[in-house]
């Protein structure tokens, strides 16, 4: 991103080149799970630290890292297929874990 200006709440973003976390003071759980690639969905911020640090909620875990806006990007939505998720046989253990991965889409779908 160009501008912390651009960046709201619930917006879509995958995680690009990764810079220091020297001025964060930040819960070491949220620095630790900073991954490159990763996408998910804004959920807040926090002034200061040298820059914003703006929480993204990882769409495949339940981790929330710490990142400056120039580590992220824009990105679409993932859709999602439930035909083809109800098509398999799922256990009920199995949709729970699922809907863990999957809990920023399901709130987007709202």
């Amino acid at each position: 991103m160009k501008d912390g200006d651009e960046i709201k709440k619930g917006m879509h973003v995958k995680i690009g080149r990764l810079g220091t976390t020297d001025g964060m003071l930040i819960n070491q759980r949220h620095l630790t799970c900073r991954r490159t690639g990763i996408t998910g969905v804004i959920d807040g911020w926090v002034p200061g630290h040298g820059c914003d640090v703006w929480w993204v909620r990882h769409d495949r875990s339940l981790d929330i890292g710490a990142y400056c806006f120039t580590e992220f990007m824009q990105v679409n939505p993932r859709k999602v297929d439930f035909t083809a998720m109800l098509k398999k046989k799922l256990t009920i253990r199995a949709l729970f874990q699922w809907i863990a991965r999957n809990h920023n889409i399901l709130k987007v779908l709202k």
